[in-house]
């Protein structure tokens, strides 16, 4: 996967037409905080101009699942919105953000205004149906490092001084330790991530979330 080809899918800030972002409401959402909730009303959807969101939703035993992570330059609640349904997951600051709140109405309103806009969502949500069907089927090595790295920026994010076990990453993401493992030596061999005794550190957040994103891409 090239770069070129990389900014071409996943960073459309630039091709986001001026009026656009000039008709959007500009939302400032602090860490901790819900962009919006589980079965709010699809009626609208977002751009995370800067910043980092978590799509979280519960279990049937109250155990709390974190579906993905999302960074600067990515939509977020756009599928519900498209599917004019309820939002399915809650959307969570992971750290203090800064979201673009899109003019659009309804997806007629999407295609008519910018159909630019459309088609990029809709070669994000083919590959996320292509990562949820590999998911059913068998876990794809690349994807499970995509997962592995989801779950620690969450964790890191939510409680950065705790130590965070290989097992505790493991059980949240559905990942055997071993796996674990092995992806977080990985990272280290790259400088994604760094030890102090037991302790993961994260010295560039969007650069991790960078190599993330082109894992998602070549699975």
């Amino acid at each position: 996967m090239t770069n070129s080809l990389k900014i071409k899918c996943l960073n459309i800030y630039e091709n986001l037409a001026k009026e656009i972002i000039d008709k959007s409401s500009i939302i400032n959402i602090k860490v901790g905080d819900l962009l919006y909730s589980k079965g709010e009303t699809a009626d609208c959807f977002y751009f995370i101009k800067d910043g980092l969101l978590a799509l979280i939703d519960t279990s049937p035993n109250g155990a709390e699942i974190l579906l993905r992570v999302f960074g600067n330059n990515f939509f977020i609640g756009h599928r519900s919105f498209i599917a004019n349904e309820e939002f399915h997951a809650s959307a969570e600051a992971l750290k203090d953000s800064i979201v673009y709140k899109l003019p659009f109405k309804s997806t007629s309103d999407l295609l008519d205004q910018s159909p630019n806009i459309l088609l990029h969502i809709t070669q994000m949500l083919a590959r996320d149906l292509r990562m949820s069907e590999e998911r059913l089927n068998a876990f794809n090595g690349k994807r499970v490092a995509s997962r592995i790295i989801d779950a620690l920026v969450f964790l890191k994010q939510r409680q950065e001084s705790y130590q965070w076990t290989r097992k505790e990453i493991g059980e949240f993401c559905g990942a055997k330790t071993e796996t674990v493992t092995r992806t977080l030596s990985n990272l280290e061999s790259l400088s994604l991530i760094a030890k102090d005794g037991r302790s993961i550190i994260i010295p560039d957040l969007q650069k991790l979330l960078d190599y993330k994103d082109a894992l998602d891409l070549e699975a």
